[in-house]
């Protein structure tokens, strides 16, 4: 079953173009350096630069206010760590994203930092836990009218049930993803969305 556009399409230079970006809106590239954050550079190793990258807003003494540009921070970090293979930290730093957004009345950014954490831990067969996280996050995509964030998580859920052998209420999932990405300009997504439903006929 296909995993969700979030697994494919992110690569350790997306994610550090994103960190530059968000960092440069919270006004940290002078405190880091104007180079440091080089993530088309070829020989630039993703885990050394981000542990460069916060040693050096520990020293500025810098505490960050709560606002959407450190929930966006949080999240790019953690997607980093994600695609380096290291869960727990990135589990960490979406928490921290949800917990600011929380704090600061930002929908979007703790449904993104839950559809986050809920993908981990599907990987990880916690599937009571991811479940519960994906659901919320379906609610608060819903509530936003934001089809694509809601896509990606029904998708996830749908996922979870396929695991679990439970291809009728996958099927349903599916569906219900497809259903909210039909007017989206995302050929990836609906093509995620597309094979797992052919997978699960094929199955059943």
């Amino acid at each position: 079953v296909a995993q969700t556009t979030q697994d494919n399409g992110h690569t350790s230079g997306d994610a550090l173009a994103r960190v530059s970006a968000a960092m440069a809106q919270e006004g940290l590239r002078q405190i880091v350096g104007p180079t440091m954050l080089s993530p088309d550079d070829p020989v630039v190793d993703p885990s050394r630069l981000l542990q460069s990258v916060l040693e050096a807003i520990e020293r500025s003494g810098i505490a960050l206010e709560d606002s959407p540009e450190k929930a966006r921070l949080m999240i790019e970090i953690g997607a980093i760590l994600y695609i380096q293979g290291k869960w727990d930290d990135a589990i960490e730093r979406f928490e921290q994203a949800a917990d600011i957004s929380t704090r600061i009345d930002f929908p979007i950014g703790k449904a993104n930092a839950l559809r986050q954490t809920g993908r981990i831990k599907r990987r990880r067969g916690d599937w009571v836990a991811a479940q519960k996280i994906l659901k919320e996050a379906v609610d608060l995509y819903h509530d936003l009218e934001d089809q694509a964030g809601k896509a990606e998580a029904l998708l996830n859920l749908g996922n979870i049930r396929y695991e679990q052998g439970q291809y009728d209420k996958a099927e349903a999932l599916f569906q219900d993803a497809l259903l909210a990405s039909e007017h989206l300009d995302s050929n990836q997504l609906i093509g995620d969305i597309s094979m797992s439903l052919g997978v699960i006929r094929h199955v059943m």
